[in-house]
């Protein structure tokens, strides 16, 4: 019973802890006043694997948008013609996409970083002197001598926030990471095409153009249709790591790359404008909501040790 509780509470714990690197640190918005723009930020990242600290990890990071208001971004430099769109995201999990398409993109058009360093002995890597924005921190895999270790890429606001909703201009993180044992099986890979423009069908074009990168060296350029059901399919090795890129995109779409093990999924989404002055900013109510929740767990784990304790 007592290793229930103590497991009950540490599943709890991990996803508070989570939850509040992602609420203070990815989705920084509605924090008390607005951005300071010209105020130099820092960004601290830290990784490791179960006990485990890589030393020598090339890390790089890049600017994707400017941060100004309580909270609007604005798409710079190398990004600013993707067809990407930053508005009325709420979720970690669209975050993750933007991070996933971003990526694929960073790769095929050899986009330069904002900044690169590498881990120290700690398998930390601090980087000051940024300027205010989000930025994306690229992704990739470590060698352990046992297997790889996987590190997801992520976006990232410079500002975050603290727990009073300050902004926060020194900001930490700990990005994702899974192992994965050396494998050189070969698995099914695939695309599939998903169209999100009700009433506007017919902007749609005939055929889609994605490039494939695997392992950051490009592979092949496939076409998507009607006539192959706008899906593809392939067979690699299972831990290569393969990024989807779509080219020339319809006017009027933005894209979205959603990658779930060895399945790729693209969303092409018309983009309708919404009517002036209703301006889309990102929110941070579903990561409250989930913070709430691993609270109440904490808070049923106390209540329920301190019955026991009283018996």
């Amino acid at each position: 019973m007592k290793k229930r509780s103590k497991l009950l509470y540490a599943l709890a714990l991990t996803l508070c802890l989570s939850i509040f690197f992602a609420s203070s640190a990815l989705l920084a918005v509605q924090a008390r006043g607005n951005v300071e723009t010209g105020r130099e930020a820092s960004l601290k990242l830290t990784y490791g694997y179960a006990g485990k600290t890589f030393e020598g990890l090339d890390i790089r990071i890049h600017r994707v948008a400017n941060m100004f208001g309580n909270v609007d971004f604005e798409l710079v430099d190398a990004f600013n013609d993707l067809p990407v769109e930053l508005r009325g995201i709420k979720s970690q999990g669209e975050w993750k996409e933007v991070a996933s398409t971003l990526m694929g993109y960073v790769a095929a058009d050899e986009i330069a970083p904002a900044a690169e360093k590498q881990t120290d002995s700690n398998g930390e890597v601090f980087f000051e002197g940024l300027t205010t924005g989000l930025y994306l921190v690229e992704g990739f895999k470590a060698d352990t001598g046992e297997g790889y270790c996987l590190f997801e890429s992520f976006m990232i606001t410079l500002p975050g926030t603290d727990e009073n909703e300050e902004w926060l201009y020194d900001v930490e993180a700990l990005p994702k990471s899974s192992f994965a044992e050396y494998e050189e099986k070969e698995v099914d890979y695939k695309i599939n095409k998903l169209w999100k423009d009700d009433g506007n069908e017919n902007k749609r074009p005939a055929v889609v153009e994605v490039d494939l990168y695997c392992d950051g060296a490009f592979k092949e350029t496939v076409f998507l249709s009607s006539e192959n059901n706008w899906s593809y399919s392939w067979k690699s090795r299972e831990r290569s790591v393969w990024t989807a890129v779509e080219r020339n995109v319809a006017e009027g779409y933005t894209v979205t790359v959603e990658q779930n093990g060895t399945g790729f999924l693209l969303t092409n989404t018309y983009d309708v404008p919404p009517p002036p002055g209703t301006g889309d900013f990102s929110s941070v109510y579903l990561t409250v909501a989930v913070m709430s929740l691993a609270g109440a767990v904490l808070v049923l784990f106390g209540l329920t040790r301190k019955k026991s304790e009283a018996k």
